[in-house]
């Protein structure tokens, strides 16, 4: 497995982003709760496996998901909109015949 210097967290960097003592990122990759690279006597965290932990949505296949997701939504509120302009206009009409 091939990672760049770049994208990688040291223990104490993973613990400062995460709000989390270094210790208690250090128990989570003994447990294996958080996956890492040992190097040596220290641990390196790859930015996607940080990013997992924190929640934070990297993958493009989930991101372009979202966003067909919210085209979607802004559709169903336009059609609603327009659903209710017909619902006024049958209405009108309605009155204006005298039903």
């Amino acid at each position: 497995m091939s990672i760049k210097t770049t994208e990688v967290y040291s223990v104490e960097e993973f613990a400062l982003k995460a709000g989390i003592t270094t210790a208690h990122a250090r128990q989570l990759l003994r447990e294996k709760k958080l996956k890492g690279i040992k190097v040596g006597r220290s641990w390196k965290i790859s930015k996607t496996e940080v990013n997992n932990y924190l929640g934070i949505q990297t993958d493009i296949g989930a991101i372009e998901k979202e966003i067909y997701i919210k085209e979607l939504e802004a559709k169903v509120k336009n059609f609603e909109m327009q659903i209710n302009t017909f619902k006024n206009l049958v209405d009108t009409l309605g009155n204006i015949v005298g039903l």
